[in-house]
């Protein structure tokens, strides 16, 4: 007899319901700080976040995705960089310590004497966050969500921008009249209600109403991102832009009339230097300030 998939689950911690801890809802909208410090006291493994085993003993060949070091994504923060010499046990000499070092009898002392007598050094592969740092490039992304549009011929696929700095939600003129959606004229200016539902989860559904525009070509983002970079956010299973690293129109700009109904909570940043996952109803929205 096979057993249920739901008994192969093991039991949160965190919550008790029946998921991994990287799926816990109230684990992801924890602090990076918080989330460490609930891995150690729960006694999580700090590579793969079982609770079978420690990580000194992980089975699991996966790493940070920031930094690659032995640690889970979501635990990630700059000091594990700050640390990662005296974590595995390599701590470098101070400067101030150097004095009080003693050279071995028979040491070279002159530098290209030691060269020639060490063995050649093999530099280790650079990591995601050393490519962010090396760039001085700065890239931004705004966050977009790919939904459906309930139309009267069945449900369209439409791209929304989320847009925190706009006071007013604005459809496209040419999406009004391609899904052929009912629009109304109030005080001289084009109105629009439409039902949007999520692309990850269709029981999330939204009616959002706003001005019709002949025009706003934006296509985000403005160029083609290293399409390695998502792989820092491959723990988030419900993106709200699965391929938000491509330029793909919008159709819709969603803005603060109307986003406040559509942000969730629940906040991840793997790191300072990449951009931050903002939980929605259309699922993980991906936006900040990220160096390439």
């Amino acid at each position: 007899m096979e057993k249920s998939s739901s008994s192969s689950v093991p039991k949160c911690r965190i919550c008790n319901d029946r998921h991994f801890l990287k799926s816990c809802p109230r684990f992801l909208r924890m602090s990076v700080m918080k989330r460490r410090d609930v891995v150690k006291e729960k006694g999580f493994c700090f590579n793969c976040l079982c609770t079978s085993h420690t990580r000194h003993w992980c089975p699991s060949r996966k790493t940070c995705m920031v930094c690659q070091k032995n640690h889970h994504t979501l635990i990630h923060t700059d000091a594990t960089l700050k640390n990662v010499h005296r974590v595995h046990g390599s701590e470098p000499v101070r400067d101030g310590d150097k004095k009080k070092q003693r050279r071995p009898p028979g040491s070279l002392s002159s530098n290209r004497a030691s060269k020639r007598s060490s063995p050649p050094s093999h530099s280790r592969k650079p990591n995601m966050e050393d490519r962010l740092s090396r760039r001085s490039k700065t890239h931004i992304f705004l966050p977009t969500a790919l939904t459906r549009i309930l139309a009267q011929n069945g449900p369209e696929k439409t791209r929304v921008l989320l847009n925190s700095g706009g006071t007013q939600t604005v459809i496209l003129k040419d999406l009004v009249d391609r899904l052929n959606l009912r629009s109304t004229i109030k005080e001289g200016k084009e109105h629009c209600i439409v039902n949007l539902q999520s692309y990850q989860d269709p029981s999330a559904k939204i009616q959002i109403s706003g001005v019709v525009k002949r025009q706003f070509n934006i296509a985000l983002p403005t160029e083609v991102k290293d399409e390695k970079f998502k792989k820092v956010y491959d723990h988030l299973s419900d993106l709200a832009d699965p391929n938000f690293c491509s330029p793909k129109n919008i159709e819709i700009i969603i803005g603060n009339d109307q986003l406040p109904r559509i942000l969730k909570a629940g906040l991840i940043q793997t790191s300072s230097r990449m951009p931050i996952a903002q939980s929605t109803i259309f699922g993980w929205a991906i936006s900040g300030a990220c160096q390439f």
